[in-house]
């Protein structure tokens, strides 16, 4: 029997069975790259602390519209801050630029009020404000302060620099004559300038307002000064004297400036009072070297030409002499730095007009041009510098004293007056006063008791012209007075005893010539007593 020969059967390449396992997988791999397509980017934000935050419960919205949520939260390798991990949805990717500001909100209170209560029972979030800028970003640096105007805003945008921070800080408000047309926005202290800077935000419709011209100001609180015009206050609007701000505006005499540009810098004054003092940007600094006190001089006095203000003080310190034999020798004169504004002058607020004023300096000097201090204020004290001409002054001219010109002084006014008291007091002392004194003294015990012996016989005399016999011996006085006065009638003018008396006076007085021409004779001829007549003059013998 033959053996039968096996039937291959070819079994088929692929069986309908995979074809639902198949499918499934497609379906899942297209769920899941739809899912992966639909997802947003991931973005992380750096905190210095995440309070609040929760990952998978807390929200990120832009504008109270939920654009994703947090996945994570961790700390950064250095353990420095925290850093928030976000998906933000596809559809909103567009928001996420490099100058979008993301902050957390969260109840707050603040010089701006309380804000962020709806969180209390919702939570904190984070709140996204997309920027301008073209460039795309994932990584962000939150703010730890909510923005006060977001930076996409129109308006004008400067920089404040002040040595002091007095009181302003962020959402104080900028006024311009009383009225709020801007904000702080930023305060912050430069470690290498040392100075404070404020970055203020002017609204757009008050932008104009700023130019190259205008002065800022402190205007927090109330503030008190003691200088040499007396004693003044100082106050702005309610809303700054309570939380603080700044004001701007320009300064009389200070003529228009150039449109202002974003970022530019200006100096914030300390007061209204500084700003007036000095409202100008160029000047011409001197050095005074005064050889008597300067007490009551402060920095910030005015210096006056004839009660107009030209200038003021900088600062009075030691520390700008030289260490030079030649100034020790002049009992070391005060330095004090003084600045002349050539604006006040109308001669511009520029370098050119430093330069002509520099100049006419050189030429008033050699004109007889000084300065002096002036008391301004009896009552504080407060002293100023005055500059004016002076007649029979030695010839001076602007002298060097380190990088600083000088102007000659003298001497004048309370200083002068000083000098003269002190010089009568020296007099004074040496004259012999001590004894004169002594002098008085006895005169003046000699004196009393003259006083006292004269009451003593005043009252004796009262005593003696009360009696009855010296009033009897009054009445005896005034007949024998009458008697007397009808006596000195007798010798009147017209009475023929004052003739008799008249001519027996004559005969008297002639008889009173001829004695006296007869002693005349007696003392120059002695024997004419005896001899009578002339004689004639002895003979003298002649010479043959």
């Amino acid at each position: 029997m033959d053996a039968e020969e096996a039937t291959v059967i070819k079994a088929r390449s692929f069986s309908p069975v995979w074809l639902l396992p198949i499918f499934a997988l497609i379906l899942a791999a297209w769920m899941v790259g739809r899912e992966l397509m639909s997802h947003g980017p991931l973005i992380s934000v750096e905190f210095q602390s995440a309070e609040g935050i929760e990952a998978g419960k807390t929200k990120i919205k832009s504008r109270s519209v939920e654009i994703g949520v947090v996945e994570d939260v961790k700390l950064s390798e250095d353990f420095d801050h925290a850093v928030i991990y976000a998906r933000v949805e596809k559809d909103f990717e567009a928001l996420l630029r490099k100058d979008s500001q993301i902050w957390i909100v969260k109840p707050r209170i603040d010089n701006n009020g309380i804000s962020g209560m709806g969180t209390l029972l919702s939570g904190a979030y984070l709140n996204l404000l997309p920027g301008k800028d073209a460039d795309y970003s994932k990584e962000f640096i939150g703010l730890e302060v909510p923005p006060l105007i977001p930076e996409t805003s129109e308006g004008l945008r400067i920089l404040l620099t002040s040595d002091n921070a007095n009181g302003v800080g962020i959402g104080n408000p900028a006024n311009y004559k009383g009225f709020r047309v801007g904000k702080i926005e930023t305060a912050a202290f430069n470690e290498k300038t040392r100075r404070f800077e404020y970055q203020v935000f002017i609204e757009r419709e008050y932008a104009d307002l700023v130019c190259t011209s205008t002065r800022f100001w402190n205007e927090s609180g109330i503030r008190f000064d003691l200088g040499a015009e007396g004693v003044s206050i100082q106050t702005g609007s309610l809303e700054s004297m309570i939380s603080g701000g700044v004001s701007f505006d320009v300064p009389e005499g200070v003529g228009p400036g150039n449109p202002c540009e974003h970022g530019q810098e200006y100096e914030l004054f300390e007061s209204y009072q500084d700003m007036i003092d000095q409202p100008y940007l160029h000047f011409a600094e001197y050095i005074l070297l005064f050889d008597t006190s300067v007490r009551g001089l402060r920095k910030g006095a005015p210096v006056e030409y004839r009660g107009i203000q030209v200038g003021s003080v900088v600062n009075v310190s030691m520390d700008y002499l030289p260490e030079d034999a030649a100034y020790q020798a002049r009992s070391n004169p005060v330095p004090v730095l003084i600045r002349v504004d050539p604006g006040r002058f109308r001669y511009g607020d520029n370098p050119e007009a430093v330069e002509i004023t520099r100049k006419l300096m050189y030429e008033r000097v050699e004109m007889g041009m000084r300065a002096m201090l002036s008391t301004g204020s009896l009552i504080t004290g407060g002293m100023y510098v005055a500059v004016d001409y002076f007649e029979d002054v030695e010839p001076a001219i602007i002298g060097k004293l380190g990088e600083y010109e000088t102007i000659p002084t003298i001497s004048t006014g309370i200083a002068q007056i000083e000098r003269q008291v002190t010089d009568l007091l020296e007099k004074l002392n040496a004259l012999r006063l001590k004894k004169t004194v002594e002098e008085l003294e006895e005169t003046l015990v000699s004196t009393r008791s003259f006083v006292e012996s004269a009451k003593t016989t005043f009252a004796k005399l009262d005593v003696i012209l009360e009696d009855e016999d010296t009033q009897e011996l009054t009445g005896s006085v005034n007949e024998a007075t009458l008697e007397l006065q009808k006596v000195l009638e007798g010798f009147s003018p017209d009475s023929g005893f004052y003739r008799t008396l008249n001519e027996a006076l004559d005969e008297i007085q002639k008889a009173s010539e001829n004695i006296e021409k007869y002693t005349n004779t007696l003392n120059s001829k002695p024997n004419s007593l005896i001899f009578s007549g002339s004689q004639s003059p002895d003979p003298e013998p002649e010479v043959e």
